[in-house]
């Protein structure tokens, strides 16, 4: 029996020796299809496809990871729930894939403890997920109140989460309160399904 399955599908362009070859991702955090896609080995293997793949990956999990959010909270009166272990105890999001940076391979870090959809002024401007500190890069993702995911520039390596919200306080509207919220917050809960 066959059934009909749907993926957003983004697109990576690869250039090698004049030759462009696009490739799809279209394993949007389901552990079935990477492991088909590891199977069939149809991605080339260089670092930086590989580390491009794995940003999109970690962009689609963040994706799911804030509809789910999203999804609890307006089944339990706009009141995000307090622990991410919430969401996959109440099936809101079982696969346990997605909550982990492909990456770091560590958790994401949650910061959505507490908080009430509406009572947040600028939704796009609050992170809810952010990616876990990689040293080695300048970039963090983020996923946000209001439901985009978006990939921040930092200027100097990430090896605080501090550094995200400093940025998103100057460059993106973080509301003073909020920001010192989540600066008092700094031991965030790490998603662990």
């Amino acid at each position: 029996p066959s059934a009909l399955v749907t993926f957003d599908v983004p697109q990576v362009k690869y250039e090698k020796d004049s030759i462009e070859i696009s490739i799809f991702v279209i394993c949007n955090g389901n552990p079935k299809v990477r492991k088909l896609l590891n199977k069939l080995r149809i991605i080339p293997h260089t670092p930086q496809v590989t580390a491009k793949l794995k940003t999109i990956i970690s962009g689609t999990n963040l994706r799911q990871l804030i509809l789910a959010v999203q999804m609890y909270a307006f089944d339990h009166k706009k009141q995000l729930p307090d622990s991410p272990d919430i969401l996959q105890k109440g099936n809101y999001l079982p696969y346990s894939a997605v909550y982990y940076s492909p990456v770091t391979e560590k958790p994401y870090l949650y910061f959505g403890k507490g908080v009430v959809i509406g009572k947040i002024k600028t939704p796009t401007g609050y992170p809810v997920f952010v990616s876990p500190p990689n040293p080695a890069k300048p970039t963090a993702l983020v996923a946000f109140l209001d439901g985009h995911i978006e990939l921040i520039y930092l200027g100097a390596n990430y090896e605080n989460v501090s550094q995200v919200f400093d940025y998103l306080h100057k460059n993106k509207g973080l509301e003073a309160d909020s920001y010192h919220r989540l600066k008092q917050s700094i031991a965030p809960q790490a998603v662990k399904p």
